[in-house]
């Protein structure tokens, strides 16, 4: 049968009254057709009927269930059976494991395979429901919908629970019984902070069918992102905002259109810090007039930058109270995150969308976000919204059952009993109840129920289903975390408390105190280290210069001897032979006594304020002034022994006391390509001077 069906005539459904009006003309003696023409029903319908309810003498024995005509003969599932599904369903979306269209599909199989229901063969051969039972299940039950979820963290789901919540307003109670002037609102305060970034977040277009990818021009992959602190009171009023840029200067045309009255700041990453919370929350007690005469309630959540002591002592000298909220239930209970930061971003979207339409192919910078964040804010920043955000988390009015159970149903799944509460229970189950024999007749829902698992899952014989049904909840169940083993050392988490009372504050100021010893305590380990590590270095360097060194003396002093057999003039145009194998002696520090002379390698000292030695070749003897005229080598890369000639000779003449040693006559490096084999040496240790 077509999935949706149409009607082919015009003939009305048989409605119970229709039906129950011909069942009377019937006992009153009308023949079949003409109570069927007279009660406008089908003669058939009200002949099954009427052999059917044959046996009931009156008409009170007669339900409206029974004369609801079934067209479901063919269904898989009862509607008892398929409202528990739909249950099953309904409680994993509220504790956020919701199922997908695939998951329900399976679970149908599942519950089939259980119970043991005869299923079409196409579910026995995919081993999953079919698309036409999913579409028919959901338009059975119209509460259902397909929605996309919000992703909501592990922790959040974790900590928001009533323990929690009620401790929240354990002590929002006690901040309003000291100063009763809050009690209006017009001195209750929330703050927090929301990335504005100069990449627009998309939104849904206009756009033809059959396209397949569909873009939306922005400026960048990845945006720069600025902090914009807000700051909304409980009667309706927002303040001006601050901004945090992320520059090392601020400079005054970063806030150019920007919402009157607004604070703008920089630092390195643009993120909120302890020192930059000091300048926004002498921005709110300049807006808000507050004093110790005239204190304000601000609400913020716990982060880190939000308590340091520096902005606690600031707070508590001007009569600022701070209350933090639990932590990971901003998300419920802070009025900015439930009302008003959603609106915000959207008019922020579109404002950046509206600015690109008017400026093509030109991208937004972080001196454009002011003006945005203007645009946004008086759009989002309405009495309504504001109140509304207050009212809902039960901040103002004071509500403390604003929360009820349903609300808190995430947290049941990560929720441990006490396992001293869990034993003495059981204890007493043992001694009260004796265990009862179980007849040999009966099984355990255990023994009857097999796993859900496909692999294990079999066609179901012909034979009658059960008549006690095993729903998806006792099959399957609910998702419970396990209990976890306190193994690793976890990180101390914040709490719901008044930052600004002494006790708090001290106990802040304390562990404030406690992170920089730390802190300079890593410092100075590493200090330590690194010292260690630099005197390891220069004691493997020294270890390293000797055996180099020795080695250059043992070649030096072989080819020494052979030059001395071989050819003893030519020594005595070079520097002393001596003076190359012990470099030390010889330190350049006095030109050489034998007269330099055309085509000889010299070592030549520039004297600035860092002074190098360069190698080069004279080509030119003594001019009138008495200069001589060098062509200069240059260094290799990869090692100070290896020189060069440049393609461009590097001419220039010097003075024969900038002439410092006259070197030996160079080697020619035996390589492979034309470059590698115009690389000369010398037998000459230059680690004592600083080549240039």
């Amino acid at each position: 049968m077509v999935r949706n069906y149409k009607k082919k005539t015009d003939r009305k459904p048989n409605t119970p009254r229709k039906l129950r009006k011909g069942l009377e003309l019937l006992k009153q003696g009308y023949s079949l057709r003409v109570a069927a023409k007279e009660a406008n029903v089908n003669y058939a319908c009200l002949f099954r009927l009427s052999k059917k309810t044959k046996d009931c003498k009156t008409d009170s024995e007669i339900s409206d269930d029974a004369l609801r005509l079934s067209h479901n003969s063919r269904s898989i599932f009862t509607n008892a059976m398929e409202e528990s599904i739909a249950q099953y369903c309904t409680d994993m979306a509220l504790i956020g494991y919701g199922l997908t269209t695939l998951k329900v599909r399976e679970l149908a199989y599942e519950t089939a395979m259980i119970n043991k229901i005869k299923v079409p063969d196409s579910w026995t051969k995919e081993t999953i429901a079919g698309l036409d039972w999913l579409h028919g299940f959901q338009r059975r039950h119209p509460q259902l919908s397909i929605r996309t979820p919000e992703g909501c963290s592990i922790a959040r789901a974790q900590a928001f629970n009533k323990p929690n919540v009620e401790k929240f307003f354990d002590k929002l109670a006690e901040v309003m019984q000291r100063h009763p002037g809050f009690a209006d609102g017009s001195r209750v305060g929330n703050l927090d902070e929301t990335s504005s970034s100069t990449v627009q977040n998309t939104r849904k277009i206009i756009s033809p069918k059959g396209v397949k990818q569909v873009h939306k021009i922005k400026s960048a992959e990845r945006g720069i992102s600025v902090t914009t602190c807000c700051t909304v009171m409980a009667y309706g009023m927002v303040l001006p905002p601050v901004m945090i840029f992320p520059r090392k200067k601020f400079v005054n045309h970063m806030l150019t259109n920007c919402f009157p009255g607004t604070l703008g700041l920089a630092n390195e990453n643009g993120y909120m810090t302890k020192e930059t919370f000091v300048s926004v929350l002498n921005h709110v007690i300049k807006c808000t007039n507050s004093s110790k005469e005239n204190p304000c309630l601000l609400l913020v959540d716990n982060v880190e930058s939000h308590l340091s002591a520096e902005a606690l002592t600031l707070a508590k000298e001007n009569g600022v109270t701070m209350l933090t909220f639990p932590p990971y239930c901003t998300h419920k209970m802070q009025p900015l995150d439930v009302s008003f930061f959603g609106p915000f971003k959207a008019y922020y979207d579109a404002a950046v969308n509206s600015w690109i339409l008017s400026n093509p192919a030109i991208p937004v910078t972080i001196y454009n976000i002011a003006g945005f964040v203007k645009t946004a804010l008086s759009r989002a920043g309405s009495v309504e919204t504001v109140t509304a955000g207050f009212k809902k988390t039960g901040i103002y009015p004071f509500d403390r059952n604003v929360f009820k159970d349903s609300d808190f149903v995430m947290a049941q799944v990560t929720l441990q009993p006490d396992p001293s509460c869990e034993q003495l229970s059981n204890t007493e189950k043992t001694v009260s109840t004796p265990p009862s024999p179980v007849p040999e007749s009966s099984a355990t829902p255990s023994e009857d129920i097999p796993s859900p698992s496909k692999e294990n899952f079999t066609v179901p014989s012909d034979r009658p289903p059960s008549t006690s049904f095993i729903s998806p909840m006792e099959f399957k169940g609910l998702p419970k975390a396990k209990p976890k083993a306190d193994k690793r050392k976890v990180r101390k988490k914040g709490k719901c408390r008044i930052a600004t009372d002494t006790p708090e504050k001290e106990e802040i100021e304390a562990k404030e105190k406690e992170t920089k010893e730390k802190k300079t305590k890593r410092e100075e380990n590493r200090k330590k280290r690194e010292i260690k590590r630099l005197t390891e270095e220069v004691k493997q360097t020294r270890k390293k210069k000797t055996r180099n060194t020795r080695e250059l003396k043992r070649k030096l002093s072989f080819r020494g001897e052979e030059s001395d057999d071989t050819d003893g003039a030519e020594n005595d145009l070079t520097v002393n032979t001596k003076d190359a194998h012990h470099p030390e002696k010889f330190d350049g520090s006095s030109p050489p006594q034998q007269a330099p002379q055309e085509g000889d390698y010299v070592l030549v000292l520039f004297q600035a304020k860092d002074s190098k030695y360069y190698v080069g070749k004279i080509i030119k003897d003594v001019d009138e002034a008495g200069d001589y005229e060098i062509s200069y080598l240059r260094t290799a890369q990869k090692s100070n022994n290896m020189f060069t000639l440049p393609n461009v000779p590097d001419l220039c003449s010097v003075s024969k006391s900038d002439i410092k040693a006259i070197l030996p006559q160079p080697c020619h490096h035996q390589g492979m390509t034309k470059r590698q084999k115009s690389y000369i040496s010398f037998q000459f240790d230059f680690s004592t001077f600083h080549l240039g």
